[in-house]
C-alpha cells in the first residue's frame, strides 16, 4: 500500500495535470468545434479519465471528514470514461450534445425554483435568476431536439467547462503544494 505522503503527492501530481489537460483541451475545442468531434470526443474521454483518476487520489489523501461523495464520482467518472474510450467515436458525438441538452434542462428547472426562493429576500437577483432559467429551458429544449446543429453550442460549453475545471483542479493542486 502506497504512503500517505506519496498518495499526496500522486493526488497533486494528477491534479495539475489533470488542469493542463482541460484547459489545452478547452482551447482545442474552441479553434476546431465542428471539424473534430470525433476527434474530440477521444480528448473528452481521456480528460475525463484523468479527471477521475485525479478525484479518486484526492479522495484517498483527504481526512475522512472531507470525503463526502468524492469516491461515488470518481468511480462513475471512470465508468463513463472507459465508456467513451471504448466507443466514443460512435457515442459522443450524438450522446454530448443531448446530454448537455437534458443537464442544460434540468439546471434551469432547478434554477426555476431557487429563483423563487432567492426572489423573497433579493428581488433582482430572483427576477435575473428567472430570465436566465428561461433562457436555458428555451436552449436546453432546441439542443435536444436539434443535436448535430447544437454540437457548435456544446463544443463552447465544453470548451468553457473544460477551463473552468481547468482552473479548480491546478488552483487545487496548487493549494496543496503548499501545504
Amino acid at each position: 500500500m502506497l504512503g500517505d505522503s506519496t498518495m499526496k503527492f500522486l493526488g497533486k501530481l494528477l491534479s495539475v495535470l489533470a488542469g493542463i489537460v482541460y484547459v489545452i483541451f478547452a482551447f482545442y475545442l474552441f479553434f476546431n468545434p465542428l471539424a473534430n468531434l470525433v476527434a474530440m470526443s477521444w480528448l473528452f474521454a481521456f480528460s475525463l479519465f484523468v479527471g477521475a483518476l485525479a478525484s479518486f487520489f484526492s479522495y484517498l489523501s483527504a481526512p475522512a471528514s472531507e470525503r463526502r461523495g468524492h469516491l461515488f464520482f470518481s468511480i462513475l467518472n471512470v465508468i463513463f470514461a472507459g465508456i467513451f474510450l471504448a466507443y466514443g467515436y460512435w457515442t459522443l458525438p450524438l450522446v454530448l450534445p443531448t446530454l448537455f441538452a437534458v443537464t442544460l434542462l434540468i439546471s434551469s428547472i432547478s434554477g426555476l425554483f431557487r429563483a423563487n426562493r432567492i426572489k423573497v429576500l433579493l428581488p433582482r437577483l430572483g427576477s435575473s435568476m428567472t430570465w436566465l432559467s428561461v433562457l436555458g429551458l428555451v436552449l436546453g429544449v432546441i439542443l435536444l431536439f436539434n443535436p448535430m446543429t447544437g454540437s457548435l453550442f456544446v463544443s463552447y460549453l465544453v470548451a468553457l467547462g473544460f477551463i473552468y475545471d481547468g482552473i479548480v483542479y491546478l488552483m487545487n493542486a496548487l493549494a496543496k503544494f503548499g501545504e
